[in-house]
């Protein structure tokens, strides 16, 4: 029989949130800026509250216009192409893995 885990304290929950800044201070200093569309902030349309391809490209680290530049590609497919992806530095990581023979 094993035993609950015990509740998280307000130590656990100031460490997570010292960890995540830190993560996102690190994201934000190896990606380009967000240019035209402002702020993170811009990730929703505001008249629908709809996520942003250009915001998902964003967050993926690839070229401003990688997907969202296609001619002919609507919101729905760019953000099924995007959600079908595998964010660059995943694919770099498990390469350098596969490569060093670690597997």
């Amino acid at each position: 029989m094993t035993r609950p885990a015990p509740a998280p304290t307000e130590q656990d929950w100031e460490g997570w949130q010292r960890r995540r800044a830190a993560a996102l201070r690190r994201r934000r200093s190896r990606v380009q800026p967000v240019g035209h569309r402002g702020s993170v902030w811009g990730l929703w349309n505001p008249p629908a509250h709809r996520l942003s391809p250009e915001f998902v490209e964003w967050m993926m680290g690839l070229p401003e216009g990688w997907v969202t530049a296609v001619p002919g590609l609507n919101r729905r497919e760019a953000l099924r192409m995007l959600g079908n992806g595998v964010v660059p530095q995943q694919a770099a990581a498990a390469v350098r893995v596969l490569l060093s023979g670690a597997v």
